[in-house]
């Protein structure tokens, strides 16, 4: 079974999301509801959300579907759900697939959202200024 877990970190005004492994739409929700609670938690904070060693366990079955599922989530949360930018760290195809879905779905949210292969092009898209631990974090 995967993970997904978060950390905030309020002087680059973002949130870093890890996932691995094989993980449930409800473990990420489960992720989401915890980050949501967290006395630092900014709904306008920007998230890097690293996908490159996990996937949801129904992506590679029905993408448009769970994209759907994580989509209406944020939907049903737009409380917590600020202006912000959503980078996705991707390696392989159905991980940049599902990104794709993911901009196409948003629609209605605040949130304009970009996939990248690198950490540094996530960073940079980010315009985030203190790097290093951040880099540390994702190694």
């Amino acid at each position: 079974m995967g993970s997904a877990t978060f950390k905030i970190l309020p002087d680059n005004k973002l949130i870093i999301e890890k996932y691995s492994g094989t993980f449930l739409i409800s473990e990420y929700e489960r992720m989401k509801n915890d980050e949501f609670e967290h006395p630092d938690f900014n709904p306008d904070y920007d998230v890097l959300a690293d996908l490159r060693e996990g996937y949801f366990e129904s992506i590679d079955v029905a993408p448009d579907k769970t994209v759907i599922s994580v989509t209406d989530f944020l939907k049903s949360n737009k409380v917590n759900i600020g202006k912000r930018r959503c980078a996705f760290l991707a390696i392989n195809p159905d991980q940049v697939v599902s990104s794709i879905f993911y901009e196409n779905f948003i629609k209605g949210l605040p949130i304009v959202s970009k996939s990248f292969s690198t950490v540094l092009a996530a960073l940079d898209w980010l315009a985030i200024q203190k790097k290093e631990e951040i880099l540390l974090y994702l190694k």
